[in-house]
């Protein structure tokens, strides 16, 4: 087989591969805007306000942080936004020889946010895992609850102990339990609860509704006056 016909061959399955990309592309975009719809929603491809700049620990890891597909409005009177994000790592690595290679890694999430009537102080809860049990022997301190179950499942941090203490009761801990175990992130900062989870499928999207209707169904009215809105 000659040269050219190898090139004719290999361009053709560049761009077979593209032409199936675009297809499951706009498949994708059909999708979350027929979702939108049901839900009262409005679509867009590309970030309509700047939710990187909003005071989610979460959205500022890695080296670079990329946001697409948002679905933006109102769910029971609440500011409510649900969209992808990618956060993106670069490692450089020089061998023996001197030479440098450069490699990424790709985190892909879907997150939400939804706002509530408080003025939270910045609240995490993450998944306790090895780092995080090192990171208690090295100083960094969470907050610990009564609840071994759930200290072993979660890790918190919140400067604010009595704010803490307040949002995760004993119901919430319970519900967490059985509602968060792979969930990558809650925060709760300002009147803003956020969510992040691995990469979904359009067709999955509602079901991140439904769980911030339970978060908030869960939460101590002692937070709503103790924390009013400013």
């Amino acid at each position: 087989m000659g040269i050219a016909a190898i090139i004719v061959i290999a361009v053709a399955i560049i761009g077979a591969i593209g032409y199936f990309a675009w297809k499951k592309r706009q498949a994708e975009i059909a999708a979350l805007a027929a979702l939108a719809a049901s839900l009262g929603l409005q679509y867009s491809q590309s970030d309509p306000g700047n939710v990187l700049a909003m005071p989610f620990k979460f959205l500022r890891q890695g080296d670079e942080q990329k946001v697409r597909d948002f679905l933006v409005g109102t769910h029971d009177g609440r500011d409510l936004q649900l969209f992808d994000f990618d956060a993106i790592t670069e490692t450089r690595s020089t061998n023996a020889q001197g030479m440098t290679t450069t490699s990424h890694s790709h985190h892909h999430y879907t997150c939400g946010t939804i706002t509530m009537a408080a003025a939270c102080p910045e609240l995490r809860i993450g998944q306790e895992n090895f780092l995080s049990r090192l990171g208690s022997h090295i100083g960094v301190h969470d907050v610990e609850f009564e609840s071994a179950e759930f200290n072993k499942e979660f890790r918190v941090h919140c400067d604010d102990q009595r704010f803490a203490f307040s949002l995760i009761d004993a119901r919430m801990m319970e519900w967490l339990l059985t509602a968060a175990g792979s969930v990558p992130a809650i925060e709760v900062v300002g009147p803003f609860v956020f969510l992040a989870v691995n990469r979904m499928n359009p067709s999955e999207w509602s079901s991140l509704l439904e769980w911030f209707d339970q978060f908030l169904a869960h939460v101590p009215e002692v937070v709503y006056s103790t924390y009013p809105p400013r």
